[in-house]
């Protein structure tokens, strides 16, 4: 029997990510608790999104950080009256696992996917290929800037585009009673969704709950808000590794 059996998890993810991520959780026998913390917006002025992509042909790498920002251009091209289709040419670079399968739901393939899911690996997988050649980056209006530098400074000609801004979520007030019913873990994929819960609980004690993070940089954000991190997944960082992460902790012995 697992050690998620009849735990009661929450994922503050939104939106189809919440729904892969309660599913694999309630294969392992636990309860998905949904409180979601953001919600993906499109881009304040889509018109960059647009420019760039009416000439995807002439970069040589275009490089998605999240599944979120393959959703956001993939959405844009439709509205355009185009396919995916217009991305093929360039190279693709995915962050992780996660988003090479929603570039593959698209039709498209990853040539590139680092060993560890971050915007580090990625920079650094990508240093080799890039000098001299045209890069495109769609991603958050949240994005950090490390990813851009790195492959500036490694010789690339970058265009960094919004393709969908990361916002707080709204309060569901049934969700909030979820959670006043007491819970086991609260897992967070992202410094923002750190930032929505404690926009959207006014930072209140998580009780006994453990805090399980996706990776490093997750977990220090939620450090930073003063959340007690327990739990951070090993690489590639993945929920799937989250969850054996949670397995593991809950099956060693405590003092």
């Amino acid at each position: 029997m697992s050690a998620l059996q009849n735990r009661r998890v929450v994922i503050t993810r939104a939106g189809a990510q919440a729904a892969e991520a309660g599913r694999a959780l309630a294969a392992l026998g636990g309860v998905p608790i949904y409180f979601p913390t953001v919600r993906i917006a499109p881009a304040a002025d889509p018109a960059p999104l647009s420019e760039a992509l009416q000439v995807a042909q002439t970069y040589d790498w275009i490089v998605f950080t999240s599944a979120n920002a393959v959703r956001a251009v993939g959405g844009r091209l439709a509205q355009r009256g185009l396919t995916m289709a217009a991305l093929r040419g360039p190279k693709l670079a995915a962050i992780g696992p996660a988003t090479a399968r929603t570039l593959t739901g698209w039709g498209l393939t990853a040539t590139l996917l680092p060993e560890e899911q971050s915007a580090g690996a990625l920079a650094e997988a990508l240093l080799g290929e890039v000098r001299g050649l045209r890069v495109l980056v769609p991603q958050s209006d949240r994005a950090r800037p490390h990813l851009a530098e790195a492959l500036r400074t490694a010789g690339a000609q970058v265009t960094v585009v919004t393709a969908y801004r990361t916002l707080t979520a709204v309060l569901d007030p049934a969700a909030l009673a979820e959670l006043a019913r007491g819970v086991d873990a609260v897992t967070f994929a992202s410094p923002s969704a750190v930032e929505g819960w404690v926009v959207l609980t006014g930072g209140q004690d998580s009780g006994p709950a453990v805090i399980a993070c996706l990776g490093p940089t997750t977990a220090e954000a939620a450090r930073m808000a003063g959340l007690p991190v327990q739990v951070v997944a090993t690489e590639p960082h993945t929920w799937p590794a989250l969850l054996t992460a949670l397995e593991v902790f809950w099956n060693t012995p405590k003092d």
